[in-house]
């Protein structure tokens, strides 16, 4: 099972960490569909239903957010990268009212940023977002010590930084 859990995060990681401008509409679905289900998880938990019918719902509403994703591309787009800058400021700060107003305000700025520089913000985040998943699922697997785990991350981000910067330039030239 530890194996299937390792090969689960590296195989869609490492493609999101290279290929993520390419199919940034399945990265950006699957997105708002994993975002979806965890929700409904989290106000299902405590509920008295069977397990199939927990399930049945929290794909729904998975698939609800999906398809809200992908009717309104941008306005997703701008949402998900106002949550990550929130809870990116949120983690790093102490969580006090000027500070959870500054995180409001870093994630309004990620979000402009984001509508803005759409194609270099998809190349930002799936690189970094992608590398997070492949280093932190093969730090476990080996049980990489944390310096390790950094330049394995560094390295990766940067390999897709790479990689999908050098499409992005294709993609402009032939347009």
């Amino acid at each position: 099972m530890e194996l299937f859990n390792f090969f689960l995060n590296i195989l869609p990681g490492g493609v999101t960490c290279l290929f993520g401008l390419k199919i940034r509409r399945i990265v950006v679905v699957l997105s708002w569909f994993v975002i979806g289900y965890f929700i409904s998880s989290f106000f299902l938990e405590h509920m008295a239903m069977s397990s199939i019918l927990k399930y049945i719902i929290q794909i729904s509403i998975g698939l609800v957010f999906a398809l809200f994703s992908f009717k309104l591309q941008k306005a997703s787009w701008f949402l998900l990268l106002f949550a990550m800058g929130f809870m990116g400021i949120n983690l790093v700060l102490p969580s006090t009212w000027y500070f959870i107003i500054l995180a409001l305000i870093g994630g309004l700025a990620l979000g402009i940023l984001g509508i803005y520089l759409y194609e270099p913000m998809i190349v930002f985040t799936t690189s970094l977002s992608g590398a997070y998943s492949v280093s932190v699922a093969t730090a476990k697997y080996f049980s990489l010590n944390k310096i390790i785990y950094v330049l394995f991350f560094i390295l990766l981000a940067v390999a897709g930084l790479y990689v999908q910067f050098k499409g992005l330039k294709k993609l402009k030239e032939s347009e």
